[in-house]
């Protein structure tokens, strides 16, 4: 039997929400396309889902990887209002709260508000005024079990979707990391071309392919790389293609500004080559399996009879 969470989005690249999170949702082991539900009345880009997934280890996997979920919650409850919401945790089967609640429990509570500010300046007022009965220890440092307090307050000056006014209070099952992100931002490549995708659009592409350690992920169109690096970071192994032969082999003079030459160890000094084996250098990611010049109508895994080899296609 499932569980029933709350998936918490952040608020980007909206198109490619619910395509990551079902791709990622399969490749830990829930059915594939899993249904992903809209709040009653909410709208589409509502950051606020549904999902049955089977499990909390399921639920924890996906928060891994995913870049546009911001959480997804144990929810306790959730109404218009206070007094709504106070009803719903007071419905919630004591059976599934006891062990949060319980003397020995050590937890926190943090503010998680969609379209609002400052609600974390009245936490303690917010978690009071629900009237749940914790006995346990806050601990702010490292708790066991972490709460959200989720307000949705969207006014139309702020471009954000027209949410209904909710409240919210759940466990958090699994959240997201994104620093990941900052660790491949294009302003630290040396190696870049016009085409060169922006670091969470090639590992929000990666998820979409499932990549994975043991699979084999293609870039027909590969140019520096930037895509390769988004699938190699999951452990992919990756393949190459493009036509500009000039591009995958040849690559360009480095410019290393001065004094930063130590930033890249021996991937690059000022004057020397960089080309897409230097980008995989500079992260220490395993270099891709071949970079050939062709293209798509000349598929190398079909050439050689390799057809099957493929995980994923990303261009």
């Amino acid at each position: 039997v499932g569980m029933r969470f709350l998936v918490y989005f952040i608020h980007k690249h909206v198109d490619f929400r619910i395509a990551e999170f079902q791709s990622l949702a399969e490749m830990c082991g829930a059915e594939r396309n899993v249904e992903l539900e809209p709040l009653p009345g909410d709208v589409a880009e509502s950051p606020y889902y549904f999902v049955d997934l089977p499990s909390e280890d399921v639920a924890r996997d996906i928060c891994a990887r995913a870049l546009l979920v911001r959480g997804v919650i144990d929810l306790w409850g959730y109404g218009d209002d206070l007094e709504s919401l106070k009803a719903a945790l007071k419905a919630c089967p004591s059976e599934r709260k006891a062990k949060y609640l319980a003397a020995d429990a050590r937890f926190k509570v943090e503010v998680e508000d969609f379209g609002m500010k400052g609600g974390s300046k009245h936490l303690v007022q917010r978690v009071e005024a629900l009237e749940l009965p914790f006995t346990g220890k806050v601990d702010l440092k490292s708790p066991r079990d972490l709460f959200w307090s989720m307000h949705s307050d969207v006014e139309a000056s702020t471009g954000l979707p027209m949410t209904p006014k909710r409240m919210f209070f759940g466990r958090v099952v699994g959240k997201s990391d994104r620093t990941i992100v900052n660790k491949y931002d294009l302003k630290q490549r040396l190696y870049l071309g016009p085409t060169s995708m922006d670091a969470e659009m090639s590992l929000l592409m990666a998820n979409m392919v499932r990549a994975r350690p043991g699979g084999v992920v293609l870039d027909p169109f590969c140019g520096t790389g930037s895509l390769l690096i988004g699938a190699a970071h999951y452990g992919a192994l990756t393949m190459g293609l493009d036509i500009d032969i000039r591009v995958i082999k040849h690559g360009k003079s480095a410019n290393v500004p001065k004094g930063k030459d130590s930033k890249f160890g021996e991937t690059a000094k000022d004057g020397s080559t960089v080309n897409v084996w230097t980008n995989f250098q500079q992260y220490n990611l395993t270099p891709p399996v071949a970079l050939i010049r062709g293209d798509l109508h000349a598929l190398p895994t079909r050439t050689f009879g390799l057809e099957g080899t493929l995980q994923g296609i990303i261009a």
